[in-house]
């Protein structure tokens, strides 16, 4: 299963297919979207403006973060950025979060979360790859302002990052579901 796959399938989050959905009955639906109580910097660490393992690492987590954001917030910009232009994961996560906010719709969910690092290799002259173990927190979508929500159960799952560093910064090339 791809990238594609996960997200968009589900909409942005029973990513790595071990997330469930629930057709529990609704809870009242809120009026207006959740958003976010802070904004993640839009810049990555400083300390990940290097070619080093460390330094990916603290990029995945910067880019983490701010999927959380635009998932929560439908505000896009700052996540789109983080991608390669040909990484069409990263385009297709976007393109679920724009088409869910667009419709009217959100998603309340506690976000991602990196557990574990697990590898993490960098190939010169300026590639890096960085596999995550990631918790998933349970989410609603509501894909439409009206819209019945569609609910997960959270899980887990391994994704590996794979990362370019160029002109003193990183951005994802690809983003794939790994076996655990």
């Amino acid at each position: 299963m791809n990238v594609r796959r996960w997200l968009a399938a589900a909409c942005c989050v029973p990513l790595f297919g071990l997330a469930g959905c629930s057709d529990d009955e609704p809870q009242a639906q809120p009026k207006d979207p959740v958003s976010t109580s802070s904004t993640p910097s839009t810049e990555p660490p400083r300390q990940s403006a290097e070619f080093t393992r460390s330094a990916a690492k603290l990029f995945v987590a910067h880019w983490i973060n701010t999927f959380n954001s635009a998932v929560l917030s439908g505000e896009t910009s700052a996540l789109a950025g983080l991608g390669d232009p040909g990484c069409d994961a990263c385009g297709d996560l976007v393109d679920t979060i724009d088409d869910i906010y667009a419709a009217g719709g959100h998603v309340e969910s506690a976000g991602w979360r990196a557990d574990r690092y697990s590898d993490t290799a960098l190939t010169e002259p300026s590639d890096a790859s960085v596999r995550v173990l990631m918790k998933l927190s349970p989410q609603t979508i509501y894909r439409s302002k009206n819209g019945k929500p569609d609910k997960t159960t959270g899980g887990e799952g391994t994704a590996v990052f794979s990362l370019h560093w160029s002109d003193g910064t990183w951005q994802v090339t690809d983003l794939k579901q790994a076996p655990a």
